[in-house]
């Protein structure tokens, strides 16, 4: 019950008690349904009962609470650890039930000799290996059952979460502005005789749109091709700023096969030049870097554009933001992704935490 079939969304005491009360509730009714039928059922018997059903509940709350201690070791670990627990409250009931009917029966002035204690302890063992066994079992089942509900709530919000950076993307793309802006370098570049420039900003605006609009909401891509987004977006901005942009983009070579979540970093380049770049009045330096620490990838995107300034929303509401970033790595990866920053001087930096993965995989990340 460890990583993605423990549930974030905790079963606590008051929970594990009320499902505690009533298994033994139902054990209760089947312990005397035979007394009932016969219409044999007595006080001392029924007050035994009571007494042995209080055990089992209290004995069964020592095995959720070896689920709960538990929880980070591996499956199989767990699993031998709950069943040792499991079997040790089956064989201290066993011990416990033919002491416990004696003790009734001398309380009410009934006649009930101790039975031999190896019979009854065959007996009951056979009996109670069984009721904790369902016992650990239903809890498991518990749990598993809140670990679906929970990867399907956070796979749906990794989707809308997605579809909203997607759809913030796209009206930043079709943004008459943005394009207005982009169009109005490529003039001057041309108009300036510099003719590759503005062919490399064509280029580059291409590479930007197809990247935007062929790639599934929830797609894993390479690092190498995010960066590659990424500077498709900076060397559109810079052909507009000129010298007032600087790009810096450096990563590993070993990471380049590292899988990130699809338009992940863009809008934080975006903010960058909306509140670095655009309100600075000398160069400003985006510096997107790429490094691997233990079993993260951590990215992060710095400007020293003036950090008092970069925290703000985006202009217009056209950025996804640090908010939706955060929210989207948090839906896809849960507790083991953050979004985090941090200001020193001028410099703003934000900084994306996600399990570091290098195999090829296509389809959405495991929640």
């Amino acid at each position: 019950m460890t990583g993605s079939i423990w549930p974030t969304r905790r079963f606590g005491v008051r929970e594990a008690i009320y499902l505690t009360l009533a298994f033994w509730t139902f054990t209760f009714v089947v312990f005397q349904a035979p007394a009932l039928k016969n219409g044999g059922l007595t006080l001392w018997e029924t007050a035994g009962y009571l007494i042995i059903v209080g055990i089992g509940a209290a004995l069964s709350l020592m095995i959720y609470g070896a689920t709960l201690l538990t929880r980070a070791l591996p499956l199989s670990a767990r699993i031998a650890v709950i069943g040792a627990v499991t079997m040790v409250a089956a064989i201290l009931h066993s011990v416990l039930d033919p002491l416990i009917f004696v003790i009734s029966a001398d309380a009410f002035g009934v006649a009930a000799p101790l039975p031999p204690l190896i019979d009854a302890f065959v007996f009951n063992i056979l009996i109670y290996v069984w009721i904790f066994g369902l016992y650990a079992t239903v809890l498991g089942l518990v749990y598993t059952s809140l670990a679906m509900r929970d990867q399907e709530r956070r796979l749906a919000a990794a989707t809308a979460a997605a579809q909203e950076a997607q759809l913030a993307a796209l009206r930043f793309q079709i943004n008459p502005h943005f394009l207005f802006n982009t169009l109005n370098a490529v003039t001057s570049l041309i108009g300036s005789g510099r003719n590759v420039e503005a062919e490399t900003v064509v280029v580059r605006l291409a590479e930007f749109f197809r990247a935007s609009l062929t790639r599934g909401v929830n797609d894993l891509v390479r690092l190498e091709e995010e960066l590659d987004v990424v500077g498709s977006y900076l060397d559109i901005e810079a052909a507009r700023f000129g010298e007032r942009l600087i790009v810096d983009i450096d990563f590993p070579d070993h990471l380049r096969r590292a899988l990130v979540p699809h338009f992940l970093l863009q809008p934080l380049a975006e903010n960058a030049v909306k509140h670095g770049v655009a309100r600075a009045k000398h160069p400003v330096t985006i510096a997107v870097r790429a490094i691997a620490h233990d079993a993260a990838l951590i990215l992060t995107v710095t400007d020293d554009g003036g950090a008092s300034t970069s925290q703000e929303p985006a202009a217009n509401g056209t950025g996804v933001g640090l908010a939706n970033v955060a929210a989207r790595v948090q839906a896809l990866f849960g507790d083991r992704a953050r979004v985090s920053t941090r200001t020193e001087g001028a410099l703003f930096q934000a900084v994306i935490e996600v399990p570091l993965q290098l195999e090829l995989k296509t389809k959405q990340v495991a929640a």
